[in-house]
């Protein structure tokens, strides 16, 4: 896999030719293009040890460091990407929970993070998520589950309770389910194409994952998430005969075809 420098350039040419590869879905990779930067803003939620550094550290610099250093304040790193020729540079907040605001506003995304190796991490995500959503409640919802390759030495039994209890968050939270690893680079990089699919409304080619023995990887497109929404609304709106049925579907349509 390419390795992505903070700078987004890459300056060996067989580096550049795998970021395109990998991202050929949805990235138009244009070296040296000199145009303004969007800024996406990426707010880390969760637990002191669950790894959010790490995920930070991976992503953007390609590191990864076995020792915990405690975050104090407010942390932040930057990475810049081209996407079908813009400019995007991901900016990753990081803080201690007396920073919390700092960190979800004008955020585009919100990563809630758990310890997979530690079912507490996930119980508190109940609390960070009441009080994020008083903070910033129009950004994407992302819970994502570390540490896990240790997670895979578990039982079964314990993995498929985990895994029950971690579905059931996201779909109470209308969150994005990813399992992921620092350590082993695992669905680090798939992490940020989501958001990338999901805030420019491009349809993401990844592969969802749900077997068991695999690494999570659930989520929805935004046409179908904004379908589903759009059903609900027309169902509730008919009760109080605002639409006839005839003006239902052709909104239905309409819309299918606008997104």
């Amino acid at each position: 896999m390419a390795n992505w420098h903070n700078t987004g350039v890459l300056g060996v040419k067989k580096d550049e030719e795998l970021a395109y590869k990998y991202y050929k879905e949805v990235i138009d990779f244009v070296p040296n293009k000199k145009i303004e930067a969007v800024v996406i803003k990426v707010g880390m939620i969760g637990d002191p040890k669950t790894g959010k550094t790490s995920l930070m550290c991976k992503f953007t610099e390609s590191e990864f460091d076995l020792y915990y250093y405690p975050t104090n304040g407010v942390h932040f790193k930057e990475k810049t990407i081209y996407l079908q020729n813009k400019k995007i540079r991901f900016s990753i907040w990081d803080g201690h929970s007396d920073f919390i605001s700092y960190v979800c506003n004008d955020s585009v995304a919100i990563l809630f993070m758990f310890d997979l190796s530690q079912i507490s991490t996930l119980i508190n995500i109940k609390r960070w998520y009441k009080q994020t959503r008083s903070l910033n409640k129009h950004a994407l919802y992302f819970l994502i589950g570390t540490k896990y390759d240790i997670f895979t030495e578990f039982e079964k039994r314990t993995q498929c309770d985990i895994i029950k209890m971690a579905r059931d968050y996201a779909n109470k939270m209308n969150a994005s389910l990813i399992f992921c690893s620092s350590m082993q680079s695992i669905n680090v990089n798939s992490i940020f194409k989501v958001i990338l699919s999901q805030h420019f409304n491009i349809i993401c080619k990844l592969p969802e994952v749900k077997e068991f023995g695999c690494p999570i990887l659930e989520y929805k497109n935004n046409l179908e998430t904004n379908l589903t929404i759009l059903n609900y609304l027309i169902d509730f709106l008919s009760q109080f005969n605002f639409f006839t049925i005839r003006t239902l579907s052709l909104l239905i349509a309409s819309y299918s075809d606008f997104t």
